[in-house]
């Protein structure tokens, strides 16, 4: 997956502060699926910046 290759990759390297999505309407989406991968690609983006962090810039 290229999206996630990159998202890693970013929080692999930097100090990640915030990230935004756009573009999910649901009124757009009637199965579900773009939310559906949204949500699996901010969970996946958010572990692996907090995988990256020292521990004690999280507690």
């Amino acid at each position: 997956m290229i999206l996630n290759d990159i998202l890693v990759g970013i929080a692999d390297k930097g100090n990640v502060i915030c990230f935004d999505f756009v573009e999910v309407a649901p009124q757009y989406d009637p199965t579900g699926a773009t939310a559906r991968i949204a949500a699996m690609t901010m969970l996946n983006f958010m572990g692996h910046i907090i995988k990256n962090k020292p521990r004690y810039e999280y507690i």
